[in-house]
Formats: structure tokens, C-alpha cells, sequence
């Protein structure tokens, strides 16, 4: 075949009747055209045999619709059929390039991820789309091409790659629906000038706090910055913020929700410059609402708060040994000065025995800061409705700088919980049982178990332990 002719991808032509050539053939004594929807030559549209010259003109009766097309040639005399066939596309008219919008030529964008805008071709033989190329050049040769999107609906696009702070080069073009491309645009340049806005600090409610307030009032600190912002925020049920009941742009400084359900929510808010440029996410803070009365089968058996400050080279680890299987174990971290980071802040979950937690605590950018660490735990399934405490004895005890102390505790009872917990009052004694001064499980009659004391680099201390039990004896 010769005319249409193909290429890479396929023809396109603006004819319902085009003209086929092909290349004679010494002895042939005719020749059959065959056009088909398809390359197996199943979906037949047009043949004609008997053909006595190398060219063809499709009849007016035989008039193409717009779509794509495969052609092929066979001689006569020759009985083979020959696997050499083309593509070709009648299409309406070839779409336009469309116009650029913004950012305007030359523009400075404070967003690595900048929206790029274009106007609507005029184009009245059906839907468009757009395809849009990013370069490093001006030349777009495939080597400069850092982004390439298409079957964009709509006349705008928020690039995906986050882009370094540089110099870049974008076009466009409109694709019909048969998938005829339009000549590019011209081409547009930008620079990414991009500042990150610093992470807001949240206010109210207070990390960990519950409230009746199905409708609760949200407030965080403005982020100083060059240019003005607006503020995200995302509200969720779950930590990782995967599926967000409020998830809003364009706020100020505070928000009122709009009507939640009981539980527990976690949330979080970024600045975003008026070039859409994102900023940190703050801290995750977590409220529960409880608008209703509840009454829990089990207790909670146990809670402790312990504070901690960590210098700018330093980091606190808290290591959470579960001894009990399925247990339910809270802990929240609030940070009460400068500017720390943590792992995790609030969780809750169920824990199998033997199972270890761990939350770390470090400073973010350098800089010192304190913060809180609760923790709770619960076990629900073991205590009947009725349990209560039957005895709490604190000891109060001082270590000197050179001695330790050493407790002993023996069960008589056979299943009976028994747990303590320590907490420094003066100096600097080592305390034991992994971060948390804590340690509880039912103990069979007979059985032991010691607690150590000693002080910290030579440095004397005071403490009180306090052991409690569920059982009157």
C-alpha cells in the first residue's frame, strides 16, 4: 500500500472518500481493496474486486463514517493474502489548540505543585480532552519532559510531582473523541518559588479532652508568614486520617464542626499561601465526644501521667509491655512547651499478652521541649461487675547514693491481682519494670516477685511505691 499512508501511530484524514494507491504489481491481473474495523478483516465495510489500476476512489455511496479504519490490497493471481495492511482515521475537522490562562507567562508560584489553567476550545463535533506536557526546556525534547498527563475533562490541572525550585515550560493540547490530536499551544514558563508555611499549633479542645459538645468549636495559632493564608482541616476517626469526616480549606483560625457522632476523633490543620502551597501538618490531637451515659462492664484499673523534657540532641523512648491479653491500653502525649515530636500521640487498641508498644518522643528542628504522657489501662473481660479495690498501701522510701532497696512481694492466694506502681518524689533513684513504674497480673499462691531500687549517677532520691490487690486477704 502507499496512500494513506501510516505512521507511528495512524493516519488522519478530513475525507469520507479518500483516494487508495498502492504500487503495481508485474502480472497482476487485478486487484481487491478491502477496508475493515478491525486488523483480522472480520468487520468488512468496503470491498471491490476486479480492480484493473494500482489507485481506487471510494464511492459517494460508500462514504465513510467518522472512526478508525484498517486497508489492505489483494492480487488476484495471487492467491495469498498478503499480512500487510494500514490505519487511517476519518475524522471531522482537526481540533484547535487551545489558549493558555495561568499562571501568565514568566509567573513566580509559591506551590510546588502549581494549577495550570487554559480556555475551551471551540470544537462542535463532539467531547474534547486535553493533554498536557511540563518540560525543563523549551525545546520539549522527550529528555526535558519532567510531567506528561492526558484525557485531562476540564480546563485545568493541578500537576502531581511535587517540582524543586526552578524554571519550567508547560503546553497543551485537545484531543478529539476518536483520539485525533490538535496542534500544541504555545508554550508558557513559570518559576517555582516555593516557602513552606510552619505547622499551627493547636489550642482548644485540649489534647485527650472529652466532651458533651456533639458540635464542638476548634481553634489553633496563626502561622506567621510573608503572605497571607488560609487554614485545612481534617477531622477523622481514624489516627491516619484515611477516611476524614471534615475535611475543609479556606478557614481561618478556628471552626465549629458540623453535627458528630459519639467516639473518639483525631485532628490536624495546615496553612495553605494563596498560591495553594501547602504548609506542615500540625500535630494530631484527639477529643472524644460522649453527648451520652455509659456504663462500662469493667473498671479502669489503673492511670498515670509522667512528665518529661528533652534537650535539642536528646530523645525519650516509652516501651509498653502488655502482661495481660486483651487488654485495653490507652496513652496520650500532649506537648506543654516547645516543639516536639511524637510517633504516635493518642492510641487505643486491644493488646494480646506479651505484646510491647512502643512511643517515642524527640525534638523537632533542634529545639528542647516538655511534654505529658498518660497512660490507662483496662481489664474489662476479667473483672466482674462488682469489683473493687480492697486495700492501697503506699510505702514512702529514700535511697542514699551508694545503697538501693530491694521489695519482695509473696501471694497466698491463688489467682489474685495484685499490682503496684512507683513514683519519684525527690532525686534521681533508677526506677525498674521496662518505662512505666507499673506492673500488674494475677499471681498463683506462692509466687514472688522483687522490685529494685537504686540511685541514678550517685545521686540520692526518694520515692513511694503503692501495692493494691482485688482480694481482702
Amino acid at each position: 500500500q502507499v496512500s494513506p499512508v501510516d505512521s507511528a501511530r495512524f493516519v488522519t484524514i478530513t475525507t469520507s472518500r479518500p483516494t487508495f494507491t498502492w504500487a503495481a504489481v508485474t502480472g497482476a491481473t487485478g486487484y481487491t481493496l478491502q477496508i475493515a474495523r478491525d486488523t483480522s478483516f472480520n468487520q468488512m465495510v468496503y470491498a471491490s474486486a476486479n480492480l484493473l489500476t494500482s489507485s481506487h476512489v471510494l464511492p459517494a455511496a460508500n462514504a465513510l463514517g467518522h472512526g478508525v479504519y484498517y486497508w489492505r490490497v489483494l492480487v488476484g493471481n495471487f492467491p495469498t493474502v498478503s499480512p500487510v495492511y494500514r490505519q487511517f482515521t476519518v475524522t471531522p475537522a482537526i481540533p484547535p489548540a487551545p489558549l493558555l490562562s495561568s499562571p501568565v507567562n514568566g509567573a513566580v508560584v509559591n506551590n510546588p505543585s502549581p494549577l495550570l489553567v487554559w480556555l475551551p476550545v471551540s470544537y462542535p463535533y463532539g467531547a474534547v480532552s486535553y493533554k498536557l506536557e511540563v518540560a525543563s526546556s523549551a525545546t520539549f525534547t522527550p529528555t526535558t519532559i519532567i510531567y506528561s498527563t492526558q484525557g485531562i475533562i476540564g480546563t485545568s490541572h493541578r500537576i502531581a510531582n511535587v517540582l524543586a525550585n526552578a524554571t519550567y515550560y508547560w503546553r497543551v493540547k485537545t484531543v478529539n473523541a476518536l483520539g485525533v490530536e490538535g496542534a500544541w499551544s504555545s508554550y508558557r514558563s513559570f518559576r517555582v518559588n516555593f516557602v513552606q508555611p510552619a505547622a499551627p499549633l493547636l489550642l482548644t479542645p485540649v489534647n485527650g479532652s472529652t466532651t458533651s459538645d456533639n458540635t464542638p468549636y476548634l481553634g489553633w495559632s496563626p502561622v506567621t508568614y510573608a503572605s497571607a493564608l488560609t487554614y485545612q482541616l481534617q477531622v477523622d476517626d481514624n489516627f491516619d486520617f484515611s477516611s476524614p469526616v471534615i475535611s475543609f480549606g479556606g478557614l481561618g483560625t478556628s471552626y465549629t464542626t458540623n453535627l458528630l457522632t459519639d467516639g473518639l476523633y483525631y485532628w490536624r490543620v495546615r496553612a495553605i499561601n494563596s498560591d495553594g502551597g501547602s504548609g506542615l501538618w500540625s500535630l494530631t490531637w484527639s477529643f472524644r465526644i460522649q453527648t451520652a451515659t455509659v456504663t462500662y462492664r469493667g473498671r479502669l484499673f489503673w492511670q498515670r501521667t509522667m512528665a518529661g523534657c528533652i534537650s535539642p540532641s536528646a530523645y525519650d523512648q516509652w516501651d509498653f509491655n502488655i502482661l495481660l491479653g486483651n487488654t485495653n491500653i490507652w496513652f496520650e502525649v500532649a506537648i506543654t512547651s516547645g516543639n516536639l515530636q511524637v510517633d504516635l500521640s493518642s492510641y487505643h487498641g486491644t493488646y494480646p499478652i506479651g505484646q510491647n508498644y512502643i512511643v517515642t518522643v524527640a525534638p523537632l528542628n533542634g529545639t528542647s521541649g516538655c511534654y505529658a504522657l498518660t497512660i490507662r489501662g483496662s481489664q474489662e473481660d476479667l473483672i466482674p461487675v462488682d469489683a473493687r479495690l480492697y486495700w492501697n498501701q503506699p510505702v514512702n522510701v529514700c535511697t542514699s547514693a551508694s545503697d538501693y532497696n530491694a521489695f519482695y512481694f509473696e501471694t497466698r492466694n491463688v489467682g489474685r491481682n495484685i499490682w503496684f506502681d512507683i513514683s519519684v518524689t525527690s532525686g534521681s533513684p533508677s526506677l525498674p519494670i521496662a518505662w512505666y513504674n507499673r506492673w500488674y497480673a494475677p499471681r498463683p499462691a506462692g509466687s514472688g516477685y522483687h522490685v529494685v531500687l537504686w540511685p541514678t549517677n550517685g545521686v540520692s532520691g526518694c520515692y513511694t511505691i503503692t501495692i493494691r490487690s482485688d482480694n481482702p486477704t
